[in-house]
């Protein structure tokens, strides 16, 4: 999919044992994907006359797993029980000239975010347990495709797995920040 119709929605719960959300996940079938580390470099304008993308809700990433690389753009949420976003995402053959070009048209990097991330795989949802340095265990249930339908699986997902809102609809970035609940 593109354009307006890719969006990625999610629902977040802060947990303290990840233990019987996983239990639950490999009951009713989901598919282990394994378990990586997540860099994510997260950059804003260098020059604030340009505009601010937290300002504006918005946010660019540059990812780095297992020495790969993606630059990510998520636009402003549509949603305030669950992150809804037009999310566009490409891969990129070197990091360090990806960061070299954003840095060079006038990005910086401003906030940092790794976290250990254990993925499922449950239909085409995703549900990962996230550890994230600074600020604790997490499960996120992550669904992407046409809003409507994509916020339909990722609730349906929560109700299966026993978790329930209120969601948290802040970023990690907003969280490390201050902003988070």
């Amino acid at each position: 999919m593109t354009g307006t119709d890719y969006w990625e929605v999610e629902a977040k719960v802060r947990v303290k044992d990840p233990g019987p959300v996983e239990e639950r996940l490999r009951r009713i079938g989901a598919k282990y994907l394994g378990s990586v580390v997540e860099e994510d470099i997260y950059f804003n304008y260098r020059d604030r006359g340009c505009g601010d993308l937290a300002a504006s809700d918005e946010a660019l990433r540059v990812r780095i797993v297992d020495g790969e690389c993606e630059l990510t753009y998520k636009g402003p949420r549509a949603s305030q029980t669950l992150k809804s976003r037009l999310e566009i995402s490409v891969k990129v053959s070197s990091c360090d000239a990806m960061m070299e070009l954003l840095k060079h048209i006038g990005f910086t990097p401003s906030v940092r975010v790794v976290k250990q991330r254990k993925t499922y795989q449950l239909g085409d949802v995703r549900v990962s347990i996230d550890h994230v340095e600074g600020l604790g265990v997490f499960v996120e249930i992550e669904a992407l495709g046409g809003r409507a339908e994509a916020e339909r699986r990722v609730v349906e997902t929560a109700k299966l797995l026993g978790l329930e809102p209120p969601f948290i609809t802040d970023s990690y970035l907003e969280m490390l920040l201050g902003g988070g609940k």
